[in-house]
């Protein structure tokens, strides 16, 4: 057993409640309410494995002026902060939670004082207990204290065992690993998330700075309103990952960076993905990016910023609005993918824009010799003063490809349906375009435009959220994806109807 060194106390309140009074007048003195219980010591969450037994949670109270006290649990498993109800039968100041099935759950006791006819109450603070099975191997992680604590060992292998708020570090979360000490290690998130993430101005900005070679895998992270800030690299989950594994993972909220005379890279999960694989992770909220040098510009992206160096992005998708200022490119999925990368069976329907010579794509922003395929996106694209335009899949290519996807934008300011431009002056740098489809209707440039290799093959709206339009085979006028419930059958259509989603989406 292992018991959580710090208590979230998430709230501890009092009521008075009168049911009756005493006095009858002629200068009698009326009865005073009770006092409210003080709560002295607080129940300690804790981790166990399966059908291990337990240490009691327990709460200590003391209460001045005379009553009785009497106790009530209650138990949710909705990460304390809601759908509590009373346990039957548990009116000690002890109880023993179960173990007999893996969850997370929480736990408070109310403290009562009864006297006179009247009641007033105490709550205590919030206990988490894990029970679940944790890997000899690995080090659990419960507190705030102790995920700072992994920079201490990089190596290592560790695995959380409830959320953990990061609100306790006001001045800004300082980032797990840097490039020249990365976090080289494995954090299991198994399925809790990361809260009140704040990062202010570092170089590689994140929960992790800067990971080598990593495992980060069923790990959420929620970041605060004061986002996360990076100077050069900045992501949800990494500010850079070079080789290793993303897996599972989700980030909310606001990501920046900006750069002094330097170009930035700024993705919803990874700033910099080289070499890395990232798969069934999604993003939401807002990107942002500005900066350039003289060589380099900024790598906007909703999944990642910059792919390269043959990093895969699949199974993945964001709905975060991406934008790039005094860059390069913005795009719904990354910004550039680069080298031999690939972003496969993903999405995007976030809004993209661009601002001062930026290039801006549903999916990628720019694709220099990247692979895309099996992907979509929905949002509408905006490149504005000296922006170069956008496309509804890649806004610039060079090499590679752009198979089997889908573009079904509304609007795009500038640019075309699926690429709007492509290098021109190489042959062998002329990307391969085959197959891909596009919303019809789609205004460009103002105007509806017809078929063609750069704009793709009209189909309605209609069309576009049929599921025989994605799954047909190509020889049946279809894209050829997928539709399953596992990583080779990766697409299924929403109950209520929409564009494809992912099999591993509610």
């Amino acid at each position: 057993m292992k018991t959580l060194s710090k208590l979230s106390a998430l709230f501890i309140f009092s009521v008075v409640i009168l049911t009756g009074c005493g006095g009858s007048g002629g200068g009698e003195t009326s009865t005073l309410p009770p006092q409210t219980p003080s709560i002295t010591e607080q129940p300690k969450g804790a981790s166990y494995n399966q059908n291990d037994p337990t240490t009691p949670l327990s709460v200590t109270a003391t209460v001045s002026g005379g009553g009785s006290l009497s106790y009530q649990w209650y138990q949710s498993n909705a990460n304390g902060k809601d759908g509590w109800t009373a346990i039957d039968g548990a009116i000690a100041s002890t109880y023993d939670p179960p173990t007999s099935a893996p969850e997370t759950a929480y736990y408070y006791v109310e403290v009562a004082n009864a006297k006179n006819g009247a009641i007033a109450k105490a709550r205590s603070g919030i206990a988490a207990v894990y029970v679940g099975t944790i890997p000899a191997d690995f080090i659990l992680i419960t507190t705030a204290e102790q995920l700072y604590s992994v920079r201490s060992a990089l190596s290592g292998k560790y695995i959380l065992g409830n959320d953990i708020s990061l609100s306790s570090y006001g001045g800004g979360w300082e980032p797990i690993g840097s490039q020249s000490a990365p976090f080289t290690g494995t954090l299991d998130g198994n399925g809790f998330k990361i809260t009140e993430l704040y990062v202010n101005n570092q170089l590689y900005a994140g929960l992790f700075g800067y990971a080598s070679g990593a495992l980060i895998k069923n790990l959420g992270v929620e970041i605060s309103e004061q986002g996360v800030n990076g100077k050069e690299y900045a992501g949800g989950i990494a500010g850079a990952i070079d080789g290793g594994v993303i897996i599972g993972c989700s980030s909310v909220g606001n990501i920046s960076a900006i750069g002094n005379g330097v170009g930035v890279r700024a993705g919803g999960i990874a700033g910099l993905a080289s070499g890395a694989n990232i798969s069934k992770s999604y993003s939401a909220g807002g990107i942002f990016g500005s900066g350039k040098s003289a060589l380099y510009g900024s790598y906007v992206g909703g999944i990642a910023g910059f792919l390269q160096n043959d990093g895969n992005i699949s199974i993945s998708y964001s709905t975060a609005d991406v934008s790039v200022s005094n860059g390069y490119a913005a795009g719904g999925v990354v910004g550039v993918v680069h080298r031999n990368s690939a972003i496969t069976d993903s999405y995007s329907t976030g809004n993209i824009s661009g601002f001062n010579s930026s290039v801006i794509g549903g999916i990628a922003g720019a694709s220099t010799s990247g692979m895309i395929d099996n992907s979509y996106s929905t949002g509408n694209l905006t490149a504005v003063t000296g922006g170069y335009g956008g496309g509804g899949i890649v806004a610039f290519g060079s090499g590679g490809y752009i198979t089997d996807c889908a573009a079904a934008n509304y609007v795009i300011s500038s640019g075309n349906r699926i690429i709007a431009l492509t290098d021109y002056d190489r042959d062998d740098f002329f990307p391969v375009i085959t197959n891909n489809f596009a919303n019809s209707a789609m205004l460009v440039n103002g105007a509806v435009v017809g078929d063609g290799e750069y704009s793709g093959t009209g189909k309605t709206l209609e069309e576009l959220q049929t599921r025989s339009t994605y799954e047909n085979e190509k020889a049946q006028g279809g894209l050829g994806w997928k539709f399953g419930s596992d990583d080779e059958n990766p697409w299924k259509m929403p109950l209520d109807g929409g564009f494809p989603i992912l099999y591993w989406q509610e």
